[in-house]
């Protein structure tokens, strides 16, 4: 079953909790997320939308004791991650502290900071649990659509530069000389330009 009733477009805000490591991260829109916490930045859109959905479907695959009396034994006393959560309804939900992988099985296990209960889940979530600063870090070099540029400009080292301009629906090339351009030339370059990622 699913640990939480959610759907992920219902995540808030979550925040990524370790030794050495608080990584808070906000909804800023349908699939748009900022980093608030270490630092103020771009949050990378689709890893974000993949850890609010692997929360949001985060399903409990067994349970292994009810009542540990050694959570050192599950990789749980000092947990490597704990995942918190705010709703858009501004609840907090209980902590997921994620532990070490079974030994056998593509499982991990992880319990909850309201209840003492160790239960197992895909190991795919660690995945998801695990992710860094420079993970969630947006990696997009220019954060324009292809039709919000109008001016290309493209500098030689021999300092000659090749420039086009929108006109209109179509592009002239007015550097060096004026010519019309090839308009699916420069929209390959504008592709280029827009997917380039650091």
């Amino acid at each position: 079953h699913k640990l939480f009733n959610l759907k992920p477009d219902e995540i808030a805000q979550f925040e990524l909790r370790g030794p050495g490591r608080d990584l808070v991260v906000v909804r800023d829109g349908p699939s748009l997320w900022r980093i608030v916490k270490p630092v103020q930045s771009a949050a990378d859109n689709s890893i974000a939308d993949g850890i609010a959905d692997a929360i949001a479907h985060l399903q409990v695959t067994d349970i292994v004791e009810q009542n540990p009396t050694n959570l050192a034994n599950f990789g749980l006393e000092n947990p490597a991650t704990t995942v918190f959560v705010t709703t858009t309804d501004k609840r907090v939900l209980p902590g997921i502290m994620v532990g070490s992988d079974t030994p056998v099985g593509n499982n991990v296990y992880f319990k909850t900071t309201d209840k003492p209960a160790v239960m197992l889940t895909d190991s795919g979530f660690t995945v998801a649990a695990g992710r860094t600063l420079k993970d969630l870090r947006s990696h997009v070099l220019v954060g324009l659509t292809s039709d919000q540029i109008n001016r290309i400009a493209i500098t030689r080292p021999d300092g000659t530069v090749l420039e086009v301009v929108r006109q209109g629906d179509g592009w002239m090339i007015t550097k060096p000389r004026d010519y019309p351009a090839d308009a699916a030339a420069v929209q390959q370059m504008l592709d280029a330009i827009v997917a380039a990622r650091v």
